[in-house]
């Protein structure tokens, strides 16, 4: 006797054609939010702000996801599952591929006011070719992840954060 539901059932179906399209049209989109991310990241230096940056990041990732996952009739969970991990990493990988390019091309740095409240602004440009580069050597953005767990690249009054606290940062912004 087959049992009927009042709720959509995904079939489980899936095209081999949507292990392509999804992840390059997901990887499109993540690879222009990852741009975005990162110069605001880099530009507004209210850790506060940052985290919501983070959260329109990664709302980002799932609308691009999403509509991919419907245009390739992608019917089974664990397929979409897969695919919007795979994009997910990808838009993390892309966005520490541009943060680390913005710091190999970070200039002076400016601090502005004093005490508890100063603030500092880093000059940098993005330059693509430097970012493409960085991107398909993984062992750059290694090297510089283990420099920025052992000095920290920024602080939160006065303090640079550094070590497990900014693993637990990073954790918390790739999750």
């Amino acid at each position: 006797m087959e049992e009927t539901t009042n709720y959509y059932k995904p079939s489980g179906k899936f095209s081999i054609l949507a292990l392509l399209t999804v992840p390059i049209l997901g990887g499109l989109e993540a690879a222009i939010g990852a741009l975005i991310y990162s110069a605001l990241i880099w530009y507004i230096p209210f850790i506060y702000i940052n985290f919501f940056i983070t959260l329109g990041f990664g709302f980002l990732l799932l609308m691009a996801v999403m509509p991919a996952l419907r245009m390739a009739r992608v019917r089974n969970l664990g397929v979409g599952f897969l695919l919007g991990l795979m994009v997910g990493a990808l838009g993390v990988y892309l966005e520490w591929s541009v943060y680390c390019a913005l710091l190999i091309s970070a200039g002076e740095t400016t601090e502005v006011g004093s005490g508890l409240r100063a603030l500092s602004f880093t000059d940098t440009s993005f330059d693509l070719d430097l970012m493409l580069n960085v991107a398909v050597h993984a062992s750059v953005i290694w090297e510089i992840i283990k420099a920025l767990y052992a000095e920290g690249s920024w602080g939160i009054f006065r303090i640079t954060v550094s070590g497990i606290p900014l693993v637990l940062v990073w954790l918390v912004e790739a999750g």
